[in-house]
């Protein structure tokens, strides 16, 4: 189910699905992910991860801690972006 992916990363070009239970992998491209899902609470965080904005636990100055203790480097030149998306999550939009 989409509400147990925590996060998709790409590893070794194969995207590695993160999932509450389990991991997995396939091939496939985080841009057709990101384009896919976007509309359902992911938020792409560079160019290696695609994050379920339900399991943000907080947003540091550098990281993003998800829910299970995941810490996913946040690059300065998107921190913005990647902030409002999540504020939007937050709120609905």
């Amino acid at each position: 189910r989409l509400s147990d992916i925590v996060f998709f990363e790409v590893y070794n070009r194969k995207i590695v699905v993160h999932t509450i239970e389990q991991d997995f992998t396939f091939y496939g491209k985080l841009i057709e992910l990101y384009e896919q899902y976007k509309n359902d609470g992911f938020i792409k965080v560079g160019k290696s991860h695609l994050i379920n904005a339900g399991f943000i636990k907080f947003i540091e100055k550098n990281d993003i801690v998800l829910s299970n203790g995941t810490k996913i480097l946040l690059g300065r030149s998107i921190k913005n972006q990647v902030v409002q998306e999540y504020l939007n999550y937050l709120s609905g939009m």
